[in-house]
């Protein structure tokens, strides 16, 4: 490549390095400080989990457990309660739905998660944080903030458009 960039008229050689090329319109986020916040929406079962329960999903922190996997994401801290236990029947999942279990720890579907789940669920996770939840490794913490559907979509919608931003400024510098 440096063999055909030097053969390039000068006008037309373009260098990755030079200042201003690209400002990306949005921060990049990863897991940093060996955690994440993850923003989500209320699930179907939101209700149905004690007051304690639901005020702990948006407070604590919690681990990323060592038994994690590309099916879910296993969390570990405070249980979250349900005020009853009728058990739901099996439903629809998607990446990024957070189950409870009868003993009451979190798991976040992940990108192989299956099709169906009986669990209830007490939120979901905003599309546009899965890449996020995606680098989470065992010991990280998680902690959540709950956001509306129709805010999740505001953000997906500008990630979309700042996705096609970084393409076109990369298609432009390609060498």
């Amino acid at each position: 490549l440096a063999a055909r960039a030097a053969a390039e008229p000068e006008g037309r050689r373009r260098s990755w390095a030079a200042p201003g090329w690209f400002a990306p319109p949005f921060a990049y986020g990863g897991a940093n400080q060996s955690g994440i916040r993850l923003r989500v929406m209320p699930g179907a079962w939101y209700g149905q989990f004690r007051e304690a329960a639901r005020t702990a999903l948006k407070r604590e922190r919690y681990r990323v457990a060592p038994a994690s996997d590309r099916m879910g994401v296993r969390l570990s801290g405070p249980p979250l309660e349900r005020s009853d236990s009728a058990e739901p029947l099996s439903h629809g999942v998607v990446a990024g739905t957070i189950q409870v279990p009868a003993g009451g720890t979190p798991i976040i579907l992940a990108a192989d998660c299956q099709t169906t789940g009986g669990y209830p669920i007490i939120a979901h996770v905003a599309t546009v944080d899965l890449p996020l939840l995606a680098q989470c490794k065992p010991g990280d913490w998680v902690a959540f903030t709950e956001i509306t559907l129709a805010r999740a979509q505001q953000l997906h919608l500008a990630f979309e458009r700042e996705m096609r931003l970084l393409a076109a400024a990369l298609a432009i510098h390609a060498v």
